[in-house]
């Protein structure tokens, strides 16, 4: 049975219609969309491949500038999530704000949760965790090693045990789903070296928008507008969504992808391997290592969308292969401005000197570029250094173009140089 009686043929492009705000960047509300998807699946769907077992849990980074709409579109999505909780799974895990390592381990001593299917029943442990704001998350990693628990947690093993000070934590299949919005300054906190290397970051999916102006606040009327006064019209749209997001959070069991799905999906990811095996950054190479798991993950996502029967077909993989090489080419850009972010470091500066001069436009007037780098704040008395070494590198050449403009011009693409 390909459809049952949902209001939509497909959940994702109508929360899309419905999440449509000018001011708001397509790709967050795309990203909340999926989100919102894989946090009513929790741990009752599954795909194998081979011997390993994937869930459609994820890790989503909206990442934007101040008031580029991050929070609001998570709101969107939640408000479904939270609603479902309230009414129909009060066993649901969701948790916001603040949240730190032993927070979330005091989470799993709460009620197993259990589904049955094929005549079983099933423990498991899942949690969404959102927030607005990545620097007032659990991400910040103050306190404990909240970012290694949560790197555990993704991989969904069959069990995770967790020492702290004088308690044990067990719990049986677990999963965490996570939605956070962040700044590009907080990155360079998140994408530390260890991050990286630690594999937080393969995991992390990370949709980005480069909009700079920002939002109006939709609630201008202040206090005027009720949140439950939005036009009926609209109530009907978000009880829809709501309903066949229900139905989604009922779904249990194993997905099965059609022949040519997977021959689909064995293409792509010959041309994946080729791609990997050819980039020179290590930093890049561990920021992509986990873009076919994410793959998985869209698949299922995808598959939910329209279809109860947990199918999944070429055109899902079309999709899906779609959707992850969008949000995946701005990886450099995620970890150049991690890079960028620490200006003490000589990398650091490297990085912010060639991107420079890539921004605009690959050739340009020294004196700008000497300008915008004591914008950025970095050492001035180490600049003139810098651009000495990037030259001797064969990275930049330096030269007087007519009119005694002296002129600097990139010689590589500082992403290969992460």
């Amino acid at each position: 049975a390909k459809m049952s009686n949902r209001n939509f043929k497909n959940w994702i492009d109508s929360f899309l219609e419905y999440s449509k705000n000018d001011y708001v960047p397509q790709i967050f509300d795309l990203w909340t969309g999926l989100s919102t998807l894989s946090g009513a699946l929790e741990r009752k769907v599954w795909l194998h491949e081979g011997h390993e077992t994937h869930y459609p849990n994820t890790f989503v980074l909206l990442v934007g500038g101040p008031g580029t709409g991050k929070s609001s579109s998570i709101r969107k999505g939640v408000r479904l999530l939270e609603r479902l909780k309230k009414d129909v799974r009060p066993d649901m895990k969701i948790i916001s704000g603040l949240l730190s390592q032993a927070g979330l381990c005091q989470e799993m001593k709460g009620e197993i949760q259990t589904f049955s299917h094929a005549n079983q029943i099933h423990p498991y442990w899942s949690v969404f965790y959102y927030n607005g704001e990545g620097s007032d998350s659990g991400l910040q990693n103050l306190a404990g090693d909240f970012n290694a628990t949560i790197t555990a947690l993704y991989d969904c093993e069959d069990t995770y045990r967790k020492k702290l000070k004088y308690e044990e934590y067990e719990v049986a299949n677990p999963s965490l789903g996570l939605l956070v919005g962040t700044t590009y300054d907080f990155l360079k906190n998140l994408l530390g070296q260890t991050s990286i290397g630690g594999g937080l970051a393969s995991r992390l999916i990370f949709a980005i928008t480069d909009k700079e102006n920002i939002a109006p606040d939709i609630e201008y009327k202040l206090g005027l507008l009720e949140k439950s006064e939005e036009t009926p019209e609209r109530q009907r749209f978000a009880d829809a969504l709501y309903q066949d997001l229900t139905q989604i959070n009922r779904l249990t069991g194993k997905f099965r992808a059609h022949p040519d799905a997977v021959k689909l999906y064995g293409e792509w990811h010959g041309r994946y391997c080729e791609e990997f095996n050819a980039l020179g950054s290590e930093r890049m190479r561990a920021m992509l290592i986990r873009k076919p798991t994410n793959l998985k993950k869209l698949l299922m996502l995808y598959s939910v969308a329209e279809r109860d029967d947990l199918g999944i077909t070429e055109e899902h993989v079309t999709r899906a292969i779609l959707t992850i090489e969008a949000v995946t080419k701005d990886n450099s850009k995620v970890v150049s401005s991690a890079v960028t972010g620490d200006k003490n470091s000589q990398e650091g500066i490297n990085q912010m000197i060639m991107q420079t001069i890539k921004k605009r436009g690959g050739d340009l007037l020294f004196r700008t570029l000497k300008a915008e780098y004591s914008r950025y704040g970095g050492d001035v008395s180490r600049f003139d250094g810098t651009v000495k070494h990037l030259v001797e590198s064969g990275l930049v050449h330096t030269y007087m173009a007519p009119g005694n403009n002296y002129r600097a011009k990139l010689l590589v693409d500082p992403d290969t140089q992460l």
